[in-house]
């Protein structure tokens, strides 16, 4: 559903989106339409490359690994209930953790 914005400018920000605006002859709605757009498009594409950063790095290594199947039983499986000591509370730690 189409949702309306409204802003407030300074008469000078506003002049300088109308002549630019004028200037590719379209409306300032649309300019601001186009201007919001590539805003948004910078922004995710910002997000996605910060994200690889991180990733590529990681990714240059290997790092050892059984089929889905196998790593999932294990998960439910490894996992004991351990009573920490000085604790009210029970956590859930991994059987390959000594605590």
């Amino acid at each position: 559903m189409p949702k309306r914005l409204q802003m407030i400018l300074k008469d000078r920000e506003y002049r300088d989106i109308q002549r630019m605006a004028r200037a590719r002859h379209i409306s300032i709605a649309e300019w601001v339409r186009q201007a919001l757009d590539l805003a948004r498009r910078r922004e995710l594409s910002t997000r996605v490359g910060k994200k690889l950063e991180v990733i590529r790095p990681a990714a240059r290594y290997d790092y050892p690994c059984g089929d889905i199947d196998t790593m999932l039983r294990r998960s439910k499986t490894d996992i004991a209930l351990v009573d920490i000591i000085n604790s009210d509370r029970l956590w859930l730690v991994p059987s390959w953790i000594s605590v």
